[in-house]
């Protein structure tokens, strides 16, 4: 019977052993990803080009560079601007501070902020 009971024990211990080896590499991967999800957001300030409200896109033209295609849904927080999204469609022009991530090719904004002018 001890003999039994230590192999019992050996074979519990190892597959703590193993369980806590699996829940160490996966909460490191549960760290990992919300700091690959931070990298991936983006930052561009430029000037408003266009507001195509049917597509749900914005044409920003950086200081330096081609504009840039952005869209924007319904989960796009819009600042600074009256009326949200149709008040940027006003702002033709101004700078913006936009907030994107690439999605699927495209860029999404998940912040848009119009600058006060100067």
């Amino acid at each position: 019977m001890s003999r039994m009971n230590t192999v019992a024990r050996r074979f519990a211990g190892a597959g703590l052993a193993l369980a806590m080896g699996v829940s160490t590499v996966s909460f490191a991967r549960a760290q990992e990803q919300p700091q690959q999800e931070r990298q991936q957001v983006q930052t561009i300030q430029g000037a408003i080009e266009d507001v195509d409200t049917e597509a749900k896109a914005l044409m920003i033209r950086p200081a330096e560079g081609p504009a840039l295609r952005i869209l924007y849904t319904d989960k796009t927080e819009v600042t600074g601007a009256r009326g949200g999204v149709a008040g940027l469609a006003e702002a033709a022009g101004r700078q913006v501070l936009v907030q994107f991530a690439m999605e699927g090719g495209a860029r999404v904004a998940s912040s848009i902020e119009l600058l006060p002018q100067r």
